[in-house]
């Protein structure tokens, strides 16, 4: 038996493009949902790295079906602490009895596709955020929770960032999504930016519609444009999904002030559904909000992508 071992190069360019149009952080995966277990009274896997729960609500929809079920326990590992996060809130949704069914199904989809929600849905993850931060920490202990979610393997300093980005659930956190989406859909766009809603118009006739015919143009259209996934009756959602928020901690030194060397945190874009990311700062430093507020400035400080 031959083992070849190829290494791989990728070019700057290449890089940076991937990292444009789906992010440093990634909150979907790109695999189908599996089962991960066979019907059986007791089940343990693992899951690692997958961005979401997928795969859990996979097995334990098929799961469900075993008469005598006794215990699932599922590990997961998640290197960043958002994706974590938000997959301790979303089995919360889940599993949260005091909801209706049908409630408890449209929280859900907002919550993992929708970069706008509605004011209660923002409501719902504001004080859920707080319920789950005192899970973590231990403060006020809440019997069911106890009995849902094992920490036990978790460093005190994994727990400190998985309250940090509970804190940052708080409906009082500002969190503009619409300027930052903006933002990320300039930069993936480039000098095409004008021109997105012909390029939405052929990714659907051309790539899309012969093999997703269920899609209607005009739903695939206004989740291009706006990032809502998943609309239900005659909801609006003004309110910014806060669970999309996240960033990556790092050293860049920008064109204007290499000679000073100065020390900044660059962003992290966050995941996406297809080509629309976010972009989404909790403590960005005076210049990069100052950039903000002038998209055309900070396209300056883009690095250039040649193909």
């Amino acid at each position: 038996m031959a083992i070849i071992i190829a290494s791989l190069e990728l070019s700057h360019s290449f890089v940076m493009e991937f990292v444009g149009a789906v992010g440093f952080q990634h909150f979907w995966g790109f695999t189908p949902a599996l089962a991960m277990a066979a019907p059986q009274p007791s089940c343990h896997f693992l899951l690692a790295g997958t961005g979401d729960i997928r795969h859990m609500v996979q097995t334990l929809s098929e799961l469900c079906t075993v008469p005598e079920l006794a215990q699932v326990t599922v590990c997961l590992y998640e290197p960043k602490a958002e994706a974590l996060a938000r997959g301790m809130l979303l089995t919360l949704i889940l599993t949260d009895a005091q909801v209706t069914i049908r409630e408890r199904a449209e929280l859900f989809l907002e919550v993992y596709g929708n970069s706008l929600v509605r004011d209660r849905t923002a409501e719902y993850i504001s004080e859920k955020a707080a319920l789950l931060a005192n899970v973590v920490t231990n403060h006020h202990p809440v019997p069911w929770l106890a009995d849902l979610f094992d920490l036990s393997s978790l460093k005190f300093k994994e727990r400190d960032s998985l309250c940090e980005v509970f804190q940052a659930w708080r409906i009082s956190v500002p969190f503009d999504t619409a300027h930052l989406r903006d933002q990320r859909l300039r930069y993936h766009y480039k000098e095409r930016y004008d021109v997105r809603t012909n390029l939405v118009d052929w990714d659907y006739h051309m790539r899309l519609k012969k093999n997703v015919e269920q899609v209607s143009y005009r739903e695939y259209k206004d989740w291009r444009q706006t990032g809502v996934a998943y609309e239900f009756r005659l909801a609006t959602y003004p309110a910014p999904n806060r669970t999309l928020a996240s960033y990556v901690p790092g050293t860049s030194v920008l064109p204007r002030l290499e000679n000073h060397k100065r020390r900044s945190r660059s962003p992290r874009l966050l995941g996406r559904h297809r080509n629309e990311s976010l972009l989404g700062l909790r403590h960005p430093s005076p210049l990069l909000r100052s950039l903000q507020r002038n998209p055309r400035q900070s396209s300056e400080h883009q690095p250039s992508q040649r193909g």
